[in-house]
């Protein structure tokens, strides 16, 4: 008889705070990797001919010079380890031109040059924003709730940038 009035909530509590650590770990993750991709996307942002000696060397190529909305998106998807690339979005912002990669892995093959060339001036900002939807397994304690349904948060991550040379 006592099992139940201390087991079920304890292994309740067990698994809340297992969930609320899970959580919490994919937050700060997808949080880590806007921040990531809005440095790469601020660093390689303007015409880097005097500064990188192989866009030099390439005539500046704005592959070796500048970024792409896939180089871009490869640096959020390395930086979000544990965030499979087709469960979240992001939307980069530039001044002049807004680029939606929704799922993030419908950006892979997008050689488009990020930031463009008509906003990629000394100052201007550039923005990254990401959506994941955290689903939690607390759902199935909820009442009223199927089994194998599953709850979920939606996570949002915003980070900008100036380009400073």
């Amino acid at each position: 008889m006592e099992f139940p009035l201390v087991g079920i909530p304890l292994i309740f509590v067990m698994i809340s705070v297992f969930e609320m650590g899970r959580g919490m770990w994919n937050y700060h993750t997808l949080q880590e990797a806007v921040k990531e991709g809005t440095r790469f996307s601020a660093v390689r942002g303007t015409d880097l001919v005097s500064y990188v000696p192989a866009c030099e060397a390439s005539g500046g190529n704005p592959d070796s010079c500048g970024a792409s909305v896939n180089g871009v998106a490869h640096t959020l998807a390395s930086a979000a380890v544990g965030l499979p690339p087709q469960t979240w979005q992001a939307t980069l912002i530039a001044p002049c031109q807004t680029v939606t990669c929704n799922p993030l892995n419908s950006c892979f093959g997008n050689t488009t040059t990020w930031p463009p060339t008509s906003c990629d001036s000394v100052g201007a900002v550039i923005e990254v924003q990401g959506l994941y939807q955290f689903q939690s397994a607390l759902s199935m304690f909820w009442p009223g709730s199927k089994p194998s349904a599953f709850g979920s948060l939606w996570f949002t991550a915003d980070s900008k940038q100036a380009i400073l040379y």
